[in-house]
């Protein structure tokens, strides 16, 4: 048992657990950032949107690979908090081997129906040969691109925050460098952009994978990947609320995407403007969730010891203090948005007057309540950390699921001004239910904590 995990103070167990999250995560918003500010720079907000078309595909990726690896980040945390000593290398294997399918099954659907997945993401006829470029190297190395991704939350939950964040560096590195020669130097457009980010990712998988095959501390054995059917179906509980929460991102993303390209032609600004300017505003939406998110993530480990061994004043003082760290964040966010909104969309380039006005103002109204998301996705993963699977779960697609919703609703009464405001209906709803659901487990708590050690006792 991590015993450091029960008794360091919680604001330096934070620290330390966070802040490396947080960044591994900014890291990796890095790559397709960077293949946004350069190929919104150097080739037009063209190639913005056709990379934003495939983003669902990558969110997809993610979302895959966060179900296995938060999973079991979560599970091996709770065994953590009792006397038991799960070794990391089950976990890790289990982990690799459903990843590594499921990638590979996304890769041959795409490579079997092209054309028909590209229509169903939403490309129209102006950026469909750009998105299948770019498309085509993205995908192909998909499977490793999730390995990296679910092998990072393992790694923290060991113990090594500070590894799995060197692993992102390196990674995004290599990628920014690459994009600046493929785009700028060797004029080898958005092909080249894939290629460094698919490089890069690869560059982290082989540093994640070094840290678990260390010869003086080899952790995995060929046993590890051997199908344990009690810890996948743990893993998969655990971190279906993950895969939740970016799964609902790739559907927002489709409908967002289809919903702009049929108002968009209604109006004066077409259908690649505003397919352009929301991939600019997911990207800084992105950002901002994400340094909640890496600090939810971060402190997986803490809540979970905490919560199963029953020490409930430290949990209590862990989920304040992560509030609290939000708001600031949320607040500061939204003080940039608001003062230096013009500069943030220049970033990714600005060639048309048009789709700078129409990019502004959905700057401003879409993330003027961000503040609220982000409390919304840290309460969601705290409810993950200490076991509570259903709820998270649920939690993790609840604004998502509204925004859905809302934005179908809403772009038939205002077009695409209804399109934006939908998601300040969906943050204030949100928010509202996800209160009751965080006070409502606070006060059931004590039982709560008896119940898992009850399970944890027979197990």
């Amino acid at each position: 048992m991590n015993d450091f995990l029960l008794e360091q103070p919680v604001g330096k167990l934070m620290m330390k657990f966070s802040i490396p999250c947080i960044a591994s995560l900014l890291i990796s918003c890095l790559y397709n950032i960077a293949d946004q500010m350069f190929v919104g720079n150097g080739i037009g907000y063209v190639a913005n949107a056709a990379t934003g078309i495939i983003f669902p595909l990558t969110v997809l990726g993610l979302g895959l690979a966060l179900l296995f690896g938060d999973g079991a980040a979560a599970a091996y945390s709770l065994k953590q908090g009792t006397d038991k000593t799960p070794q990391i290398g089950l976990f890790t294997g289990q982990t690799i081997w459903m990843t590594f399918l499921t990638g590979l099954v996304i890769t041959i659907i795409y490579f079997l129906f092209p054309e028909q997945v590209l229509e169903i993401l939403g490309s129209s006829e102006g950026v469909a040969d750009m998105a299948r470029q770019y498309g085509n190297i993205i995908v192909l190395f998909i499977p490793f691109a999730m390995l990296q991704n679910a092998l990072s939350p393992v790694i923290r939950a060991h113990g090594a925050p500070g590894y799995a964040m060197f692993c992102m560096v390196c990674g995004a590195v290599f990628n920014i460098i690459g994009d600046w020669l493929a785009v700028f130097v060797f004029k080898f457009g958005i092909q080249g952009a894939a290629w460094a980010t698919v490089l890069g990712q690869v560059l982290s998988l082989v540093l994640s994978l070094i840290y678990f095959m260390r010869p003086k501390q080899m952790m995995l054995h060929l046993s590890n990947f051997k199908i344990h059917q009690a810890t996948d179906v743990q893993i998969i509980c655990l971190g279906v609320s993950s895969f939740l929460s970016q799964f609902s991102i790739v559907i927002i993303t489709v409908v967002n995407n289809l919903l702009l390209v049929h108002y968009g032609a209604l109006s004066q600004y077409g259908s690649e403007i505003p397919l352009a300017a929301f991939v600019v505003l997911m990207k800084l939406f992105q950002v901002v969730v994400n340094i909640a998110v890496g600090m939810g993530a971060g402190c997986q480990p803490i809540a979970g010891t905490n919560f199963a061994a029953g020490k409930q004043e430290r949990i209590r003082i862990l989920f304040k203090r992560m509030m609290i760290v939000t708001t600031i964040v949320g607040l500061a966010a939204t003080a940039c948005f608001f003062l230096f909104t013009r500069e943030l969309v220049s970033i990714f380039g600005a060639q048309d007057a048009l789709y700078m006005n129409f990019a502004i103002q959905v700057v401003r109204i879409y993330l003027s309540l961000i503040t609220l998301t982000c409390l919304q996705k840290v309460c969601s993963i705290f409810m993950q950390s200490v076991g509570q699977a259903g709820s998270a779960a649920f939690l993790s697609i609840l604004r998502d699921g509204l925004l859905i919703l809302f934005s179908i609703a809403f772009a038939q009464i205002g077009g695409l001004n209804g399109i934006v405001y939908a998601a300040v209906a969906a943050d204030l709803c949100a928010f509202a239910i996800t209160a009751v659901i965080v006070i409502r487990f606070f006060a059931r708590m004590p039982m709560l904590i008896k119940r898992q050690q009850e399970l944890y006792a027979q197990a």
